[in-house]
């Protein structure tokens, strides 16, 4: 009996230990991450694009904590692919780039563990869907890459896929800028 009620106690603990404490959440169609108010990065779901940043293609079905050296500002995760933003004004991105939608000038099949956007240091907020990114950086310039097969881009370049971030347009105001 004392086996059985330790062994609840401890199953109890460890459900709870992972179910407490999540400050923030994104999620997409194959995977979900969140932030705990330790700052440690977790993730579950399909990871068959690298999505995690944890050096694999393990698909994980319970919150499991996720390597990430830095401070966390924010996070969106698309299911495909993930994009950090830190403290510090960097953005980091791991997952699927079939279309170059991590913006490392490259349309490498996936990258599985979290890659620096550029050396930029002044991102202030950043968006994706599974095919292309949209960021802006702390001067209030928008910037776009990834697929652009039907205009994603906003730049009347159809159909040419841009591989690192490019600043739309010149206004440093987004309330221009109708979305």
């Amino acid at each position: 009996m004392k086996k059985l009620f330790f062994f609840a106690l401890l199953l109890f603990s460890i459900q709870n230990t992972i179910a407490q404490c999540f400050t923030k959440i994104s999620g997409g169609r194959r995977a979900n991450h969140a932030l705990k108010t330790d700052g440690t990065f977790w993730g579950w779901g399909q990871g068959d694009g690298g999505q995690h940043g944890d050096g694999n293609n393990t698909d994980y079905s319970v919150p499991t904590p996720l390597p990430f050296a830095g401070a966390i500002q924010s996070f969106v995760s698309t299911g495909f692919c993930t994009f950090i933003l830190t403290t510090t004004g960097q953005l980091w991105g791991a997952g699927f780039n079939t279309t170059g939608q991590l913006g490392i000038n490259s349309t490498a099949l996936s990258g599985t563990s979290f890659v620096q956007v550029g050396t930029a240091s002044n991102w202030r907020q950043v968006s994706s869907s599974s095919s292309f990114t949209g960021a802006v950086k702390t001067d209030n310039t928008l910037w776009v890459w990834g697929e652009n097969n039907t205009n994603q881009m906003g730049n009347a370049t159809c159909c040419a896929n841009r591989l690192v971030p490019g600043q739309l347009g010149t206004a440093n105001d987004l309330s221009l800028i109708h979305i």
